[in-house]
């Protein structure tokens, strides 16, 4: 989103804990709209590989084991419970990097050549972007009617009026979410509850109504757009807990908003097409705003 989510703190620490140590590329120029700008990394000075002792070890990392590690102990306050049983990760972003961190050290023990990471980090990627796809209705999910005019004409009065009703006055939520990240506030991410609520309930009452055959596709576009934006607002609500959801979700926001315009404008059409008016009282009237 151009100038209006600044993704900061806990929503680019997923990413940066991921991908940080594997993927550095000289890059220039500033930064552009849904595109990360990584820093090079420094030059760095490489220890000599020597082998003095021939064990197979080189000697720097000898070096590291008879003289640092062996001096570390655990705390018996940090040591490993035996006891303990594993607990699996609930987040998307602690699945995604117990995931992404098994398959890394996988391939390392199998011999891997993660010198250009980019294949690695291509499979996160394309990983993360399916595993947060919204869900996808279809057709089976509609009550359709035979398109007669009165049906066409209800039709739209109908689907503006579920948006009147659950319509409310509250800041975009986009700026609630950049509001939360500056601060670094979480609490603040609480104005998205009624938001959230207000499109789960849109879309609970535009599944259930009648569809007629001439608007099958487009309310099924509907129903995938308001699923998708009820989606980004539910990743923004853990920011802070589930970054790498977040992130995922968030950087198509925009597209999603975009999206239900369109659909807006194609019912403005095809009510149009049907020689379908509304007087301007008339919840209907609302796609006359989408007409082009």
């Amino acid at each position: 989103m151009k100038g209006l989510i600044r993704i900061g703190g806990a929503l680019t620490l997923g990413i940066v804990i991921i991908f940080g140590a594997l993927y550095m590329r000289d890059t220039t120029g500033t930064e552009a709209s849904g595109q990360v700008v990584v820093i090079p990394a420094p030059t760095r000075n490489y220890i000599e590989a020597k082998d003095l002792n021939g064990n197979g070890i080189p000697d720097w990392e000898d070096d590291l084991q008879a003289k640092v590690f062996s001096t570390i102990s655990t705390p018996s306050a940090l040591a490993p419970d035996p006891d303990e049983t594993y607990v699996a990760p609930e987040t998307f972003t602690g699945k995604f990097s117990e995931a992404f961190f098994q398959d890394y050290f996988e391939g390392k023990i199998a011999g891997a050549d993660f010198s250009d990471p980019t294949a690695l980090v291509g499979k996160a990627v394309e990983s993360i972007d399916k595993n947060t796809l919204s869900k996808r209705h279809t057709r089976l999910e509609l009550i359709i009617v035979p398109a007669s005019p009165d049906a066409v004409r209800e039709y739209g009065n109908r689907v503006a009026g579920i948006m009147k009703t659950h319509s409310i006055q509250n800041e975009n939520e986009a700026y609630i979410l950049q509001k939360a990240l500056t601060a670094n506030d979480p609490k603040i991410l609480e104005g998205l509850v009624p938001i959230r609520a207000a499109y789960e309930n849109m879309l609970t009452d535009t599944i259930r109504m009648e569809v007629p055959e001439t608007f099958v596709q487009t309310h099924l576009d509907l129903l995938n757009a308001y699923e998708a934006i009820l989606t980004d607002i539910t990743a923004m609500q853990v920011a802070f807990t589930d970054p790498l959801y977040s992130l995922a979700r968030v950087k198509g926001y925009q597209d999603d908003v975009t999206n239900l315009v369109i659909v807006f404008q194609n019912i403005a059409k095809i009510l149009n097409e049907n020689n379908v008016f509304y007087a301007n009282e008339e919840p209907g009237a609302f796609f006359y705003l989408f007409e082009v």
